[in-house]
Order: C-alpha cells, then sequence, then structure tokens
C-alpha cells in the first residue's frame, strides 16, 4: 500500500564534524518534522551529510518518527538516505523498525523535497495484519 504524507521542517541545526583539504567538508545535521495527512506527528533525523567541491551533498541518516499511520500510533525508525543536487534532496530508504500499533510494518520511504514550506514523503508499506501486494 501506498501512502502519502506532508511534512515540514521544525529545527535544523547542522555543525561541521571534519573539514578535508580537498574542498569536502562532512557535517552532523539534527532535523526534526511535522508530517500531516495519514502519517501524523513528529520526527527527529540526524544526518551525515558530506558537501562536495562539486556541490551536490549526500547524505545517511536514521529517522524516528512518533505518532500515527493511519490511524495506529507507535513509532517507526527509518534510513534517510540520499543527495541535494540541483535544489532538491531526493532519497529514502528502508524502514528499519517498528513499535506499538505499528509494530511489524514493512516497506520503505520516498520523497523528493525543495525548499518550500511543505513536501510529501512516500511510504510503500505493509502491516503485519495484511497480506503482501502481489
Amino acid at each position: 500500500m501506498t501512502i502519502e504524507a506532508k511534512f515540514n521542517h521544525l529545527a535544523w541545526d547542522e555543525v561541521p564534524v571534519t573539514v578535508y583539504d580537498d574542498g569536502h567538508t562532512l557535517k552532523q545535521a539534527e532535523v526534526r518534522y511535522r508530517y500531516t495527512g495519514a502519517l501524523e506527528g513528529e520526527s527527529t533525523l540526524r544526518y551525515q551529510c558530506l558537501y562536495t567541491p562539486e556541490g551536490a551533498v549526500p547524505f545517511v541518516g536514521v529517522e524516528r518518527f512518533v505518532g500515527r499511520l493511519n490511524g495506529r500510533e507507535g513509532s517507526i525508525f527509518w534510513l534517510n538516505n540520499g543527495a541535494w543536487r540541483d535544489g532538491a534532496a531526493i532519497g529514502g530508504g528502508e524502514i528499519l523498525s517498528a513499535t506499538g500499533q505499528l509494530a511489524g510494518l514493512r516497506g520503505t520511504v520516498r520523497f523528493h523535497a525543495v525548499h518550500q514550506p511543505e513536501n510529501t514523503l512516500f511510504l510503500d508499506v505493509t502491516f503485519p495484519d495484511e497480506p503482501p501486494a502481489g
């Protein structure tokens, strides 16, 4: 099942970790989001971001969401990997774990985000009490 949710940034705190002599900079970011729609709640995300001389910024992180998905309460952890290029962050990742009424949730998330107040996240998921699509 594909579920669509809207999200906006609540906070973005970024600090340099290592500045390399070849023009690369590794930064760590802690980000907070608010989700609305079928996914209702807030998340915290910790990124490692590599700023490159070419202008691209690949990132890898783990996001923890707490709230409701389709009315089921719990938390979800997912990988959040991708890159910022040409004015957009494109990425996603696998759902790693879920708790509460969301325990056993499987699937992936994906997004294409730009600098605007609200962006869209897609979750391609299977709930534990639903048969797999096929």
